[in-house]
Protein backbone atom coordinates (compact mmCIF):
# COMPACT_ATOMS: atom_id res chain seq x y z
CA UNK A 1 0.00 0.00 0.00
CA UNK A 2 1.40 3.26 -0.91
CA UNK A 3 1.78 6.39 1.88
CA UNK A 4 -2.27 6.92 2.64
CA UNK A 5 -1.29 10.21 4.23
CA UNK A 6 1.09 10.18 6.99
CA UNK A 7 3.58 12.40 7.61
CA UNK A 8 6.38 11.97 10.43
CA UNK A 9 7.68 15.18 12.11
CA UNK A 10 10.32 14.92 15.57
CA UNK A 11 9.70 18.11 17.78
CA UNK A 12 11.69 18.26 21.16
CA UNK A 13 8.26 20.30 22.65
CA UNK A 14 6.18 16.56 22.55
CA UNK A 15 5.66 15.06 25.61
CA UNK A 16 6.74 11.71 26.27
CA UNK A 17 5.02 8.69 27.91
CA UNK A 18 4.79 9.30 31.78
CA UNK A 19 3.96 13.11 31.16
CA UNK A 20 -0.58 12.72 31.56
CA UNK A 21 -1.42 11.09 34.73
CA UNK A 22 -1.44 6.96 34.48
CA UNK A 23 -5.39 5.50 34.26
CA UNK A 24 -6.27 2.18 34.22
CA UNK A 25 -9.74 1.93 32.59
CA UNK A 26 -10.19 -0.44 30.55
CA UNK A 27 -8.85 -4.00 29.46
CA UNK A 28 -9.97 -4.53 26.15
CA UNK A 29 -11.53 -2.06 24.01
CA UNK A 30 -13.40 -4.43 21.30
CA UNK A 31 -17.49 -3.12 22.81
CA UNK A 32 -16.04 0.46 22.20
CA UNK A 33 -15.59 0.43 18.73
CA UNK A 34 -16.57 3.38 16.49
CA UNK A 35 -19.31 3.03 13.35
CA UNK A 36 -16.74 2.05 10.52
CA UNK A 37 -16.15 4.34 8.02
CA UNK A 38 -13.65 4.02 5.27
CA UNK A 39 -11.18 7.46 3.82
CA UNK A 40 -11.79 7.14 0.26
CA UNK A 41 -14.63 7.43 -2.07
CA UNK A 42 -15.66 6.60 -5.60
CA UNK A 43 -13.69 9.27 -6.53
CA UNK A 44 -10.82 10.15 -4.22
CA UNK A 45 -8.80 9.12 -1.12
CA UNK A 46 -8.33 12.05 1.49
CA UNK A 47 -5.43 11.53 2.68
CA UNK A 48 -6.63 11.91 6.27
CA UNK A 49 -5.56 8.79 7.83
CA UNK A 50 -3.61 10.19 10.45
CA UNK A 51 -7.27 11.91 11.34
CA UNK A 52 -9.54 8.93 10.63
CA UNK A 53 -6.96 7.11 13.34
CA UNK A 54 -7.28 9.86 15.89
CA UNK A 55 -10.97 9.90 15.83
CA UNK A 56 -11.17 6.56 15.91
CA UNK A 57 -9.78 6.18 19.23
CA UNK A 58 -11.45 9.31 20.58
CA UNK A 59 -14.50 7.71 19.81
CA UNK A 60 -13.62 4.71 21.52
CA UNK A 61 -12.88 6.31 24.36
CA UNK A 62 -16.03 8.35 24.60
CA UNK A 63 -17.92 5.27 23.93
CA UNK A 64 -16.70 3.27 26.89
CA UNK A 65 -17.11 6.27 28.90
CA UNK A 66 -20.87 6.61 27.56
CA UNK A 67 -21.23 2.66 28.15
CA UNK A 68 -19.71 2.66 31.65
CA UNK A 69 -21.87 5.70 32.96
CA UNK A 70 -18.65 8.06 33.50
CA UNK A 71 -20.42 10.54 31.90
CA UNK A 72 -22.77 12.82 33.76
CA UNK A 73 -26.41 12.57 32.48
CA UNK A 74 -26.89 16.26 32.16
CA UNK A 75 -23.80 16.15 29.69
CA UNK A 76 -25.41 12.90 27.73
CA UNK A 77 -28.16 14.63 26.86
CA UNK A 78 -26.83 17.94 26.07
CA UNK A 79 -24.30 16.22 23.57
CA UNK A 80 -26.95 14.23 21.86
CA UNK A 81 -28.95 17.32 20.99
CA UNK A 82 -25.87 18.78 19.99
CA UNK A 83 -25.17 15.98 17.93
CA UNK A 84 -22.01 14.07 19.09
CA UNK A 85 -24.04 10.83 20.15
CA UNK A 86 -26.23 8.79 17.56
CA UNK A 87 -28.22 5.44 18.41
CA UNK A 88 -25.52 5.35 21.74
CA UNK A 89 -22.12 6.23 19.86
CA UNK A 90 -20.27 9.47 19.24
CA UNK A 91 -19.74 10.08 15.55
CA UNK A 92 -17.05 12.78 14.98
CA UNK A 93 -16.62 14.57 11.12
CA UNK A 94 -13.41 13.22 9.73
CA UNK A 95 -13.73 15.42 7.07
CA UNK A 96 -14.06 19.03 9.47
CA UNK A 97 -10.71 17.85 11.37
CA UNK A 98 -8.79 16.84 8.12
CA UNK A 99 -9.52 20.45 7.36
CA UNK A 100 -9.06 22.38 10.28
CA UNK A 101 -6.08 20.33 10.50
CA UNK A 102 -4.32 21.18 7.50
CA UNK A 103 -3.96 18.20 5.21
CA UNK A 104 -2.85 18.00 2.16
CA UNK A 105 -2.14 15.32 -1.37
CA UNK A 106 0.91 14.63 0.92
CA UNK A 107 -1.20 14.33 4.35
CA UNK A 108 -0.53 15.63 7.54
CA UNK A 109 1.38 14.90 10.57
CA UNK A 110 0.21 13.71 13.84
CA UNK A 111 0.67 16.22 15.87
CA UNK A 112 -1.23 18.76 13.93
CA UNK A 113 -4.05 16.60 14.03
CA UNK A 114 -4.27 16.30 17.84
CA UNK A 115 -3.21 19.87 17.92
CA UNK A 116 -6.57 20.61 16.03
CA UNK A 117 -8.50 18.55 18.17
CA UNK A 118 -7.20 20.08 21.38
CA UNK A 119 -7.79 23.53 20.54
CA UNK A 120 -10.57 23.64 17.67
CA UNK A 121 -12.87 20.92 18.92
CA UNK A 122 -14.59 18.21 16.93
CA UNK A 123 -17.73 18.54 14.67
CA UNK A 124 -20.60 15.83 14.87
CA UNK A 125 -20.30 14.02 11.80
CA UNK A 126 -24.00 14.79 10.69
CA UNK A 127 -22.65 18.62 10.54
CA UNK A 128 -20.02 17.65 7.98
CA UNK A 129 -20.43 14.70 6.25
CA UNK A 130 -18.16 12.47 3.52
CA UNK A 131 -20.57 11.12 0.82
CA UNK A 132 -18.68 8.47 0.14
CA UNK A 133 -20.36 6.93 -2.36
CA UNK A 134 -22.12 9.56 -4.32
CA UNK A 135 -21.19 9.55 -8.45
CA UNK A 136 -23.47 12.31 -8.97
CA UNK A 137 -22.62 15.21 -8.68
CA UNK A 138 -19.27 14.22 -8.43
CA UNK A 139 -18.10 14.88 -5.14
CA UNK A 140 -14.10 15.45 -4.85
CA UNK A 141 -11.66 16.73 -3.19
CA UNK A 142 -12.15 20.14 -3.51
CA UNK A 143 -15.35 19.21 -2.19
CA UNK A 144 -14.15 17.75 0.74
CA UNK A 145 -11.52 20.18 1.70
CA UNK A 146 -13.88 23.35 1.10
CA UNK A 147 -13.59 26.24 3.09
CA UNK A 148 -15.88 25.56 6.33
CA UNK A 149 -18.44 27.96 7.96
CA UNK A 150 -17.56 29.59 10.78
CA UNK A 151 -20.31 28.98 13.04
CA UNK A 152 -19.63 25.03 12.51
CA UNK A 153 -16.07 26.30 13.42
CA UNK A 154 -17.95 27.84 16.61
CA UNK A 155 -19.97 24.95 17.73
CA UNK A 156 -16.98 22.33 17.20
CA UNK A 157 -15.18 24.09 20.23
CA UNK A 158 -18.44 23.23 22.37
CA UNK A 159 -16.98 19.47 22.41
CA UNK A 160 -13.86 21.37 24.52
CA UNK A 161 -16.66 22.14 27.91
CA UNK A 162 -16.69 18.91 28.59
CA UNK A 163 -13.31 17.02 27.74
CA UNK A 164 -9.73 17.85 27.66
CA UNK A 165 -7.35 16.35 24.75
CA UNK A 166 -4.07 15.39 24.96
CA UNK A 167 -1.71 13.22 23.46
CA UNK A 168 2.23 11.88 24.17
CA UNK A 169 4.29 9.56 22.54
CA UNK A 170 5.28 5.87 23.42
CA UNK A 171 7.57 4.84 20.63
CA UNK A 172 9.52 6.93 18.54
CA UNK A 173 10.98 5.75 15.05
CA UNK A 174 11.55 2.32 16.33
CA UNK A 175 12.96 0.14 13.22
CA UNK A 176 12.86 -3.28 15.04
CA UNK A 177 10.60 -5.71 16.39
CA UNK A 178 9.35 -5.23 20.28
CA UNK A 179 10.89 -7.46 23.08
CA UNK A 180 8.72 -9.23 25.38
CA UNK A 181 9.08 -6.43 27.71
CA UNK A 182 8.38 -3.79 25.57
CA UNK A 183 4.67 -5.36 24.26
CA UNK A 184 3.78 -5.78 28.18
CA UNK A 185 4.50 -2.26 28.27
CA UNK A 186 2.12 -1.27 25.32
CA UNK A 187 -0.74 -3.30 27.07
CA UNK A 188 -0.35 -1.32 29.73
CA UNK A 189 -0.76 1.85 27.59
CA UNK A 190 -3.52 -0.02 26.15
CA UNK A 191 -5.19 -0.04 29.50
CA UNK A 192 -5.49 3.70 29.41
CA UNK A 193 -6.56 4.42 25.21
CA UNK A 194 -6.04 2.61 22.43
CA UNK A 195 -3.12 3.46 20.58
CA UNK A 196 -2.49 5.36 17.09
CA UNK A 197 -0.01 3.64 15.59
CA UNK A 198 2.07 4.53 11.83
CA UNK A 199 3.71 2.06 10.25
CA UNK A 200 4.75 0.90 7.36
CA UNK A 201 2.00 -1.80 5.50
CA UNK A 202 3.32 -5.10 4.41
CA UNK A 203 0.62 -7.86 3.27
CA UNK A 204 -1.56 -5.57 4.64
CA UNK A 205 -4.76 -8.16 3.43
CA UNK A 206 -3.66 -11.31 5.26
CA UNK A 207 -5.27 -12.82 7.70
CA UNK A 208 -2.10 -12.48 9.91
CA UNK A 209 -0.26 -9.38 9.07
CA UNK A 210 3.58 -10.09 9.54
CA UNK A 211 6.60 -7.62 8.66
CA UNK A 212 8.12 -7.69 5.52
CA UNK A 213 11.65 -5.81 6.03
CA UNK A 214 9.80 -2.46 5.81
CA UNK A 215 10.22 0.33 8.59
CA UNK A 216 8.93 3.34 6.76
CA UNK A 217 5.51 4.59 8.04
CA UNK A 218 3.12 4.76 5.29
CA UNK A 219 -0.18 4.52 7.18
CA UNK A 220 -1.70 5.43 10.68
CA UNK A 221 -4.29 3.68 12.30
CA UNK A 222 -5.42 2.45 16.02
CA UNK A 223 -4.56 -0.59 17.91
CA UNK A 224 -7.07 -1.49 20.63
CA UNK A 225 -6.38 -5.26 21.83
CA UNK A 226 -3.22 -7.07 22.25
CA UNK A 227 -3.04 -10.81 23.09
CA UNK A 228 -1.56 -13.46 21.21
CA UNK A 229 -1.77 -10.52 18.15
CA UNK A 230 -1.83 -7.01 17.78
CA UNK A 231 -5.32 -6.19 16.85
CA UNK A 232 -5.40 -3.15 14.65
CA UNK A 233 -8.58 -1.15 13.30
CA UNK A 234 -8.21 0.47 9.75
CA UNK A 235 -9.79 3.46 7.78
CA UNK A 236 -9.78 0.97 4.75
CA UNK A 237 -11.46 -2.55 4.49
CA UNK A 238 -11.23 -5.11 5.72
CA UNK A 239 -11.51 -2.35 8.95
CA UNK A 240 -9.92 -4.91 11.57
CA UNK A 241 -6.56 -6.46 11.21
CA UNK A 242 -4.58 -8.56 13.53
CA UNK A 243 -0.83 -7.77 13.53
CA UNK A 244 1.77 -10.48 14.17
CA UNK A 245 3.39 -9.51 17.87
CA UNK A 246 6.62 -9.70 15.87
CA UNK A 247 5.45 -6.12 13.15
CA UNK A 248 7.58 -3.20 12.84
CA UNK A 249 5.36 -0.19 14.26
CA UNK A 250 7.94 2.37 14.20
CA UNK A 251 5.55 5.71 16.26
CA UNK A 252 3.13 4.65 18.52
Amino acid sequence: MKNTGIIIKYQEADYIAGTLPYEDLCDNWTLYLPTEERQHSVYFDTMACVTFSALNIIETQLNFLLATNKIPEIAIKELTELGYIINNKFEFSDRFTAKMSGTTRKGNYLQKVWDSIKHGGLLPESDWAYPRDQRTPIFDWDDYYQEIPQELKDKAKKILDYFDFAYEWEYQNKLTSYKEDEIENIKRQLRQAPLQIASPTCNWKSDVVEPCGKTTASHATMIYQIDNYIYDYDSYEKYIKKLSLNYIIPWI
